[in-house]
């Protein structure tokens, strides 16, 4: 997982728990401990990780396999001990068919079927205000240009910014009409 505030950047990697003595700064809970009374920047956690092809209610960290609901149990449990106040809080997942259902076009079966819809109902739920963002299909990256990606889907390539479905505080979903954007190298 990334930190980001709307202008700032947490440089370093962040875990859910990392339990060495010098490195306890680079925990999630530390780190939203620290800026749960922010009143200037929007934040917003960018988490980095690979789908799991055979199950969407899986992403892998490299590590170890998590499912949109052990992740949902452990971010509402850490935004409890902090007692993280009414303000809304992003997740933007940067992986593999995190916003991936049979029908892309409804917006129930995204709250309902998919892996950021899930994630975002544990901790509506739990009254939380929080934006999930996902991607339908393949996260590639581009060849010869870092830190751009693109998004396979339904024989298509899109552009990230342009495949992004977004679930609002509200509930409300954004859905973006997907059209085939430029050709691509990507890397396989």
């Amino acid at each position: 997982m990334l930190f980001r505030s709307k202008s700032r950047i947490f440089p370093y990697p962040i875990f859910l728990s990392l339990d060495k003595e010098d490195y306890k700064i680079y925990n999630l809970q530390n780190i939203l401990h620290l800026v749960k009374n922010e009143t200037q920047l929007s934040i917003t956690i960018h988490v980095i990780a690979h789908g799991e092809p055979t199950n969407m209610n899986l992403i892998d960290f490299g590590i170890d396999s998590i499912s949109c609901i052990d992740l949902g149990n452990q971010i509402s449990n850490i935004l409890d001990k902090i007692k993280w106040a009414k303000k809304i809080i992003t997740f933007h997942f940067h992986t593999c068919d995190s916003a991936t259902t049979t029908n892309n076009k409804d917006p129930q079966q995204i709250l309902e079927k998919t892996f950021i819809g899930k994630f975002w109902n544990i901790l509506y739920e739990k009254n939380y205000l929080i934006i999930a963002i996902g991607y339908p299909g393949l996260y590639h990256s581009l060849q010869g240009r870092s830190g751009h990606c693109v998004i396979e889907y339904q024989g298509m390539t899109l552009e990230r910014s342009k495949a992004a479905i977004k679930i609002e505080p509200n509930g409300n979903v954004i859905i973006p009409t997907l059209t085939q954007s430029n050709d691509y190298k990507l890397l396989h």
